[in-house]
């Protein structure tokens, strides 16, 4: 069965709610070790090697167009952080 989730940015962290099971996990950025996206999903591939996927086509209060330079410029920590466009493969 597919988890439903809910993810909200805030300035130094982002926060998943797992409306399947209940569970919500604070998440801050330094953790963010690459970006990745394809047509529907920004994948942000944390350093325990999970990845959290966002769906492009459900953002309440921005687009997937900003969220990019604002991921970046978030994720230090990433190969490709800080502002440079990012990866189109998770390899």
């Amino acid at each position: 069965r597919e988890a439903k989730c809910i993810t909200k940015f805030y300035d130094d962290k982002f926060v998943v709610e797992n409306l399947t099971n209940g569970t919500t996990a604070s998440i801050s950025y330094g953790r963010i070790r690459k970006v990745a996206e394809d047509e529907r999903y920004v994948f942000l591939l944390l350093d325990t090697r999970v990845i959290s996927p966002v769906d492009k086509t459900d953002f309440i209060g921005g687009t997937a167009e900003s969220f990019m330079p604002f991921i970046t410029a978030k994720a230090v920590n990433t190969k490709r952080g800080g502002g440079d466009k990012p990866d189109n493969a998770l390899g």
